[in-house]
């Protein structure tokens, strides 16, 4: 029997509040190429029972013999994967209705371009019990017609200087997709796939350690959830002070237990999960990643100047979030930056620099916008909880269809994709 085209990974925890949800936005669609593996990490809310009551030849449900840390149980999942392209899934989100029909394309044309590695636009659902954090906003998403191929090394090094995320890099949860020989061959070179703890972040490090480019939809492939499980929940900042600080310290226990009981450690280059960094939790992604990369790479994200870029946006990152534990931080990248052999000092220089590039930057741009419109936006849809009470994934996902079937989207998308590959 041949492998199917896609393996859906869905590692889960105690998320049955979410996980039908998540399966029927896979299996309701009008698609058979593909496995859906989910592992059920010792769950003690039902969701055992549930997962034994599906009846689909195309699920395939497994247990580990012990509950794993996060970052051990994605390395154990993929074992279990048999298809020719991998995509991870969080238990609170969700495919759009359309996911197959648009990855269909992708593929081929990453295919035609040997091009392993493909993201797309995020799309955010937010679950009730996220308003302290989101406010009342329940779905936002955005899309323009657009497919580009982008240069790895150019995205990383924009990455690390925080000009962008690496969420805007492939990497895990709904929205990137991996052809199966990247994932091998980055663990055939590593003796395992995973070596951060932090897996989104080491899956982005792997497709820029051992490509040229990666392909990138600006028509969102799923639904990136938020919820009060989320993990990146737990990085959000609470406005009430005393609330903040509970959470703040309970939060600082969650993430100390998360490094703690992963068989891969955080590289104390980048000091530790408390900093809550997106520059350093990806610039630490590449430290642990350097057998994926040559010499020369390497020196170009892990020598001082890449440190100066990463060590000064992660100030900028802390100084301009509102967080009441922003001085305490400030002491931990202190202690990260003269453990690396350089000077606090030179970092805040410089981040005054990156700040004031930053913001002409911007003024360009706004410029540039205004002499020349590009819409960055062809279908905008926004909802709050206030105004769509019963509103779910499944009714948000049906108005985004209807709202792309209404202007020809999907269908256009094989002539944008030939009209705008240009390497970016």
């Amino acid at each position: 029997m041949s492998s199917p085209k896609y393996s859906i990974l869905l590692p889960t925890r105690n998320g049955i509040k979410f996980l039908p949800t998540c399966i029927r936005s896979i299996v309701s669609q009008k698609y058979d190429d593909y496995e859906l593996i989910v592992s059920d990490n010792h769950s003690i809310d039902g969701t055992a029972s549930y997962l034994h009551s599906i009846n689909d030849t195309r699920v395939h449900v497994f247990k580990p013999e012990k509950e794993l840390a996060m970052v051990d149980h994605f390395e154990w999942i993929t074992s279990k994967a048999s298809g020719r392209w991998v995509l991870y899934i969080g238990d609170d989100d969700g495919l759009q209705p359309y996911f197959f029909r648009l990855a269909d394309r992708l593929t081929e044309l990453a295919n035609a371009r040997r091009i392993r590695a493909i993201t797309s636009r995020r799309a955010y659902f937010f679950w009730k019990g996220c308003e302290e954090i989101y406010g009342n906003m329940c779905i936002s998403y955005d899309a323009q017609n657009a497919v580009r191929i982008k240069r790895t090394v150019v995205e990383s090094l924009r990455a690390l200087s925080g000009r962008i995320s690496y969420f805007e890099l492939p990497q895990c949860y709904t929205y990137s997709l991996f052809r199966m020989d990247l994932i091998s061959e980055a663990a055939r070179r590593q003796g395992r796939l995973f070596t951060s703890v932090n897996p989104d972040a080491n899956l982005a490090s792997i497709a820029c350690s051992l490509d040229r480019y990666f392909l990138y939809c600006g028509i969102p492939l799923g639904w990136v959830g938020s919820s009060p499980k989320s993990t990146g929940f737990s990085h959000a900042v609470i406005p009430n002070e005393t609330e903040a600080l509970t959470k703040g310290r309970q939060n600082e226990e969650r993430l100390s237990r998360f490094a703690d009981a992963s068989s891969v450690g955080y590289n104390a280059a980048a000091g530790d999960l408390r900093l809550q960094s997106v520059t350093l939790f990806y610039w630490e992604s590449l430290l642990q990643t350097r057998k994926l990369r040559s010499w020369a790479k390497n020196l170009l994200f892990l020598a001082f100047p890449a440190r100066l870029l990463v060590f000064s946006s992660a100030f900028i990152q802390i100084v301009t979030r509102k967080d009441i534990f922003a001085q305490s931080k400030l002491d931990m990248l202190r202690k990260v930056v003269e453990t690396n052999g350089d000077s606090y000092l030179f970092i805040l220089l410089f981040s005054r620099l990156l700040k004031s590039y930053a913001r002409a930057a911007k003024k360009v741009l706004r410029i540039t916008r205004r002499l020349h419109p590009h819409p960055e936006t062809d279908i905008a849809i926004r909802h709050s909880w206030a105004e769509s009470q019963e509103l779910s994934m499944e009714s948000a996902g049906e108005e985004v269809a209807r709202s792309l079937l209404a202007t020809n989207f999907l269908a256009n998308a094989q002539e944008t994709r030939q009209r705008k590959h240009a390497v970016q």
